[in-house]
């Protein structure tokens, strides 16, 4: 009668499995009586933002648009927003790239007079940061003490990783 001996034979195998890792930058901030001001590079210069984590949309001034007053008076828009006064102000729109600390967001902007806006908060304004931008990112965190508004945006990366495999292989020997 034939002997038979059987071998499990245990390989460990290495795979590849994405990961995820975060972004994050940071951009200074100033606080005012009563808002914040942050500033976001447009076009290689500093710009001045209230942060407005109420605002629907990010909004430019004409001039930072580079609209003149009479494009601003021919914008035609379906867009709108209730200013301080409460009544409807409406609003034209352009693209932009916006420099948030060490990260680049192409985006669609409303555009539209902030003087008033800038008045009553006693503040120059060049625009407002609305949740359009801040909810591409995962965390928004101000921080106080650090003056500083801190952005995490996470992404997906491919890395190598040592993922064990368990693979059992059956040989059967005949003697």
């Amino acid at each position: 009668m034939a002997n038979r001996v059987l071998i499990f034979v245990l390989f460990l195998m290495p795979i590849s499995v994405p990961s995820i890792s975060a972004q994050t930058t940071s951009v200074a901030l100033t606080r005012t009586s009563s808002s914040i001001i942050v500033d976001v590079t447009i076009g290689g210069k500093t710009r001045h933002f209230l942060l407005d984590t109420g605002a629907g949309l990010t909004v430019l001034s004409p001039d930072i648009a580079g609209w003149s007053p009479v494009d601003v008076m021919k914008a035609v828009s379906r867009r709108s927003a209730v200013g301080l006064d409460g009544s409807a102000h409406s609003m034209g729109s352009t693209t932009t790239t916006l420099e948030l600390g060490k990260i680049l967001i192409v985006t669609p902007v409303a555009v539209a007079d902030l003087n008033p806006l800038s008045k009553a908060l006693n503040t120059e304004l060049d625009g407002i940061l609305g949740q359009d931008v801040l909810s591409q990112f995962s965390r928004v965190t101000i921080d106080y003490k650090k003056k500083q508004l801190i952005l995490e945006k996470k992404r997906a990366r491919s890395a190598r990783r040592m993922e064990m495999i368990l693979q059992l292989e059956l040989f059967e020997f005949h003697e």
